[in-house]
């Protein structure tokens, strides 16, 4: 009988399995997941739509006579399966859990490009490729006289021809007895190895623009919608990405690193490029062609300061006040948007600005609509495009909702100025990003790589990274806020699995254990755990736990676990959230804590310390150490001979970006602050060296974020030199974790470790269909 376990590789989604081999791929790449779990999935494609047994699967992986607690391995497998596809039992892509009976196949399933002879033997490393025409129908004629035919390989083939001829809508088919797919389907648009980003549709609907590292280095590329092969239109040594066509479709706006990074403007078929401005990401086109909006960085956290040129260069102007959201053009005017939800209140905010004006217009959200938000846990990510139809009666965006980002949209009246309802959910693949829609509305174009952040560890010598980086967490999860103790021994992070978006986990490894252990879950939604901190010799760590994030009722406090004995304590006593309040550090005695909150000087942001023995109230006996009214001051750690404090500023006014200081462990006021950093390029995250020799810190103003080191001079608390780069991360490939609030340094033990995200997969088309 032939079955899809006798035939070639088998797709769905961005996946790839072949059931010779037992192998699951995902772009190209191999992913490491249990045998028994490889199989629990063929049976389940076997079976497309229809419900296999617990007991079925239990009969094919263990004979009658194995000694094994079956339920808990079939469990476990699933779960291995599941974590593997990014898949989640509650809200199932591929694996969906029939209660009490087995699983069912719930995604749509691909085949290769041709399928001459359904038993040949092909080449293991061929990408399945589009088809069109004659070719997809010869395809589905061979498909259906094959015997005995298979459900789902009819289905799948029919679906095939329907896609490759007329590029219209993927739409799920289940066997009878399974419910249709209300969503239309995403179509893959590329099949390369490697990363496909920032996808762009032509002015005439024809041609898209995007980057792609296929040849080596990330370059700007073209190609047919309707298929064809890509043509190259950039080629520097420096990584071009983020590309926007003009109006007219003449020209591409791209943001790229060389000469020092900034815009650039080439033709569309190819040619030479020129620099419009020497800063800014994600470049966009104005309506008439005339003017360029863009972000000076794209971190995740901070203000992304949106500028207007001329399209031929020339001085910026810029947005009016703080810009922390998503951006794009209103059609037909000189006017950009800016819409915006936060985590935490998770309230969404839409604003308007005329080029040129001195301020914006907020515009009304309905209160339904807010609703929606805090119900989802909404959050727009920033520095992606907002992206209007072309009527102006809605909005698509990226948004990020229990633990995955998708494609959304808004409905709204542009002559009320209102948002009316929403948001609707667009797409349910795992991850989408760097969206864009087609001019006549009907289509959506999207990156749909996955990017969990892997913490890795790096070895230094001279302050420089000295060899290879060793992964510290496996990157089919996502791991942040990694802490490492002063002597290199004990490490921690908070970790977050696919599939269980409310779920996060503190998890530690620590002297006298030899494997991470899971120091505190969190299952609900309001409730938050950050910024773990190890003391120096990884017997002590604290952290910050707020519950009901998102009410008004929340509350939040600093806690230590003890390592030797597991017990964990509060540090604090549990109090409303005025103003957040996290710790940043030790001192290198293990006696106090450095915090950071504006709670503790009326009317000021301050640096504090609290003495861990005036625990569960250490609050009330605070010793300050430094504040301001005109900024915000975090992330203050202290030097290993605890004599300096180094923090991070963000002046209210004046100052465009954070910049890092030290300031006397003593204390004092702002006049005795030394600077290490200028106020251009945003810097965070400051760490001392083991020997308190070196500071290092991130900066990703003008490029990609990359960690940074200056020399200090400890006995006159002054930096020595200019700051120097540590790291040589550029571009959209891999890179450092653009989350600010969550990325993190830990440096000790002679080792430099961080999250990095190594986003791999291609394009992505959803048809919009009427809404």
């Amino acid at each position: 009988m032939q079955t899809p376990a006798a035939a070639r590789a088998i797709g769905f989604g961005p996946f790839r399995v072949d059931p010779r081999t037992r192998e699951l791929r995902k772009g190209g790449s191999r992913i490491r997941v249990p045998e028994q779990s490889v199989r629990i999935l063929l049976s389940l494609l076997d079976r497309a739509g229809d419900v296999v047994t617990r007991d079925e699967l239990a009969a094919m992986l263990w004979p009658s006579d194995t000694l094994v607690d079956i339920e808990h391995g079939l469990n476990s497998a699933v779960r291995r399966l599941r974590d593997a596809l990014a898949d989640s039992a509650e809200r199932p892509l591929y694996i969906e859990t029939v209660p009490r009976v087995g699983y069912r196949f719930v995604g749509t399933v691909a085949v290769p490009q041709a399928l001459p002879d359904l038993t040949a033997v092909e080449d293991d490393d061929a990408e399945p490729r589009l088809t069109t025409g004659t070719q997809a129908e010869s395809t589905v004629a061979r498909v259906m006289s094959s015997a005995p035919q298979r459900r789902w390989l009819v289905a799948t083939a029919m679906v095939l021809l329907a896609t490759m001829v007329t590029i219209a809508a993927w739409r799920g088919k289940r066997t009878e007895g399974a419910a249709a797919t209300a969503r239309p389907l995403p179509v893959p648009l590329t099949f390369e190895g490697g990363l496909q980003t920032d996808p762009n549709v032509s002015p005439d609907g024809q041609w898209i623009a995007y980057a792609s590292n296929s040849g080596g280095n990330f370059d700007i590329w073209i190609r047919r919608l309707s298929g064809g092969d890509p043509v190259q239109v950039t080629q520097d040594a420096a990584s071009d990405s983020q590309p926007d066509w003009s109006p007219d479709g003449s020209r591409l706006v791209f943001r790229s690193e060389r000469a020092g990074g900034g815009v650039f403007v080439v033709p569309a078929t190819g040619g030479a490029s020129r620099r419009i401005s020497p800063r800014g990401f994600r470049p966009r086109w104005s309506p008439d062609g005339r003017h360029v909006v863009f972000a000076e960085h794209v971190l995740t956290g901070l203000n992304l300061n949106l500028q207007v040129i001329a399209a031929d260069g020339g001085a910026p102007r810029h947005w009016p006040g703080r810009s922390l959201g998503a951006f794009g053009w209103q059609p037909r005017s000189s006017s950009v948007l800016m819409f915006a939800s936060l985590f935490g209140p998770f309230e969404p905010t839409l604003e308007s600005w005329t080029v040129g004006a001195a301020s914006t217009t907020r515009w009304v959200v309905a209160d339904k609509v807010v609703g929606a938000f805090r119900a989802e846990r909404l959050v727009v990510v920033a520095g992606e495009e907002l992206i209007p139809s072309s009527d102006l009666s809605s909005l698509y965006f990226i948004g990020a909702s229990r633990g995955t980002r998708a494609l959304w949209r808004i409905d709204i009246d542009a002559t009320a100025r209102r948002v009316v309802s929403g948001p609707h959910r667009l797409t349910t693949l795992p991850e989408a990003n760097n969206a864009n829609l087609s001019p006549d509305g009907r289509r959506v174009v999207f990156d749909g790589s996955a990017r969990n952040a892997q913490i890795l560890s790096y070895a230094l010598s001279n302050e420089k990274l000295a060899s290879d980086p060793v992964p510290l967490t496996s990157d089919v999860v996502h791991a942040e806020m990694p802490t490492l103790s002063r002597d290199g021994r004990a490490f921690a992070f908070v970790l977050t699995r696919p599939g269980s978006p409310d779920r996060s986990e503190l998890v530690g490894r620590w002297p006298g254990e030899s494997r991470d252990r899971t120091i505190r879950v969190i299952n609900e939604p309001g409730e938050v755990l950050a910024l773990p901190r190890w003391n120096s010799n990884g017997t002590k760590l604290v952290y910050g736990f707020v519950s009901n994030a998102t009410e008004p009722s929340a509350q939040q406090q600093l806690r230590i676990f003890e390592a030797s004995t597991g017990e964990d304590t509060p540090l604090t006593s549990a109090h409303a959230v005025v103003t957040m309040e996290f710790p940043s550090g030790w001192t290198p005695d293990g006696r106090h804590i450095l915090v950071a909150s504006s709670m503790y000087a009326v009317g000021k942001s301050a640096i504090a310390l609290l003495p861990i023995d005036a625990a569960p109230a250490a609050e009330h006996s605070r010793r300050p150490i430094t504040s301001a009214a005109d900024a915000s001051l975090s992330a203050a750690v202290m030097s290993p001979d605890a004599r300096w404090v180094a923090f991070r500023v963000r002046d209210f006014e004046g100052q465009a970006a954070p910049r890092i200081a030290i300031v006397s462990a003593r204390g004092g006021d702002r006049a005795a602050w030394t600077f290490v950093t200028g106020g251009i390029e945003p810097a965070d995250k400051p760490c001392w060296s083991d020997d308190g020799a070196t500071l290092y810190f991130t900066s990703g103003g003008s490029g990609a974020m990359n960690v940074w080191g200056v020399r200090f001079d400890a006995v006159r608390g002054v930096p020595v030199g200019e700051p120097f780069k540590v790291t040589a991360f550029d571009g959209p490939g891999t890179h450092i974790l653009s989350d600010i609030r969550v990325m993190e340094l830990g440096a000790g033990g002679g080792r430099l470790m961080f999250p990095v995200v190594r986003p791999k997969g291609g394009l992505w088309m959803l048809e919009l269909g009427a809404h």
